[in-house]
């Protein structure tokens, strides 16, 4: 098939191509150019048809035109046309007519369905033995396509044995004579559907092995605090069973973390909410007194924190949680201790509020003594780059304030 014959059968697949053909051939032989009235003569053409070709392979690229004194004179245009530009597209590109046939394509469609030109050019859509086309039609979307709706559609089809992905673009266009068309575009994401199925598998065997160390870290401390809890119990009451049971709950508020990330959605941050209305309760429940004797109230702000400042902020609230359940209300005198917390710009701010005797006016929180005190500030400053206030009006209230970076909600 000449040059000349596959341009105007695009263009013109159920007739008239013949004749538009002979005008490209023609001026394929005329480098110079040739006017209306010469080609129409030569030819033997009716001189109306010819202009109708010469403007439609104008405005498609392939003729230019150019006027000499009082004549237009048309010769082969040395741009390349739109539909060799098609061809520099790694998308697979159909152009229908009005009709549903196609006009127009591009190599790359040919390679992939391994399709012939003969068996795709002039077709009807809804014919073509395509994988793409059998999605398309089942929703309908040529259809509204052709009707002048833009439609995007994903396709996942096996050819081969193998799994593609493609994008389906649908855009009604028009073409230079004014008539309805169509141009499909078929974009292959098949490697990017396969990069996120890989990092998805990635994702779910991380959060497998965060959970799996978090239940091994949490298994162990438990082991752990119950060894020093037996310990504790053989040596009766006294200091040292004392400090045991301390140490014991230290290592219970790490274990808790742990158990919280287990459960957590992505295993690397905690819901400080859930994480301390958990470890009060628990504090609660060991105390030497009833739990209806002295109330714990827990209003903490909804965030999610990081390991690496859950662990220290949970050693902290468990050392001001048990010094004031342990020293704020002695001879069975009922209470509340409170636990609230707020984040203004970019800063937590917790406070720990007992309503107990407060602390005897010549105690020196930073006197060697006080371990769980020194212990706090400890943390405070050194591990969470913050800063402790105490204060002793109707009770103890010990307030910390931290700088939260990028666990700021």
């Amino acid at each position: 098939m000449g040059k000349g014959k596959e341009i105007c059968l695009s263009r013109y697949p159920n007739g008239s191509a013949g004749e538009c053909s002979r005008v490209i051939e023609l001026l394929r032989e005329e480098p110079r150019g040739l006017s209306t009235s010469e080609i129409s003569r030569r030819l033997g053409m009716n001189r109306n048809s010819v202009a109708k070709y010469l403007n439609i392979l104008v405005v498609s690229g392939h003729l230019e035109m150019q006027e000499v004194a009082v004549a237009k004179v048309y010769y082969l245009s040395h741009r390349v046309p739109i539909s060799a530009m098609l061809d520099f597209s790694s998308d697979l590109i159909l152009v229908l007519n009005g009709a549903g046939r196609v006009v127009q394509f591009n190599d790359n469609f040919l390679s992939f369905t391994g399709m012939e030109r003969e068996e795709v050019l002039g077709k009807d859509v809804h014919r073509l033995d395509a994988h793409f086309f059998s999605h398309l039609r089942e929703g309908g979307l040529i259809r509204e396509a052709l009707r002048g709706k833009k439609m995007v559609q994903e396709l996942q089809f096996e050819k081969d044995g193998e799994i593609f992905f493609f994008v389906a673009k649908l855009v009604p266009t028009v073409f230079e004579d004014g008539d309805p068309a169509m141009t499909i575009l078929f974009e292959d994401v098949t490697a990017a559907r396969q990069a996120e199925v890989e990092l998805r598998e990635a994702l779910t065997e991380k959060e497998n092995l965060l959970a799996n160390i978090h239940q091994r870290v949490r298994n162990n401390l438990q082991i752990i605090s119950s060894l020093l809890a037996l310990q504790a119990s053989s040596m009766g009451e006294g200091i040292n069973s004392e400090i045991i049971r301390k140490t014991e709950g230290r290592i219970g508020a790490l274990a808790r973390v742990h158990d919280h990330l287990d459960r957590s959605p992505d295993h690397v941050r905690v819901n400080l909410g859930e994480y301390l209305a958990d470890l009060v309760e628990d504090l609660a429940k060991t105390a030497s007194f009833p739990t209806e004797q002295v109330f714990t109230v827990v209003n903490p702000p909804e965030i999610h924190l990081r390991l690496d400042v859950a662990i220290p902020l949970g050693l902290v609230v468990n050392e001001l949680v048990s010094n004031a359940l342990s020293h704020a209300y002695p001879e069975d005198r009922p209470g509340t201790v409170r636990v609230e917390g707020v984040v203004e710009g970019g800063d937590l701010t917790l406070l720990v509020q007992d309503e107990g005797i407060g602390m005897p006016g010549d105690f020196d929180p930073a006197a060697p003594g006080s371990l769980g005190l020194n212990l706090v500030r400890t943390i405070v400053e050194g591990e969470l780059g913050g800063s402790m206030e105490i204060s002793n009006d109707n009770g103890v209230g010990l307030r910390v304030t931290f700088p939260l970076g990028g666990e700021a909600p």
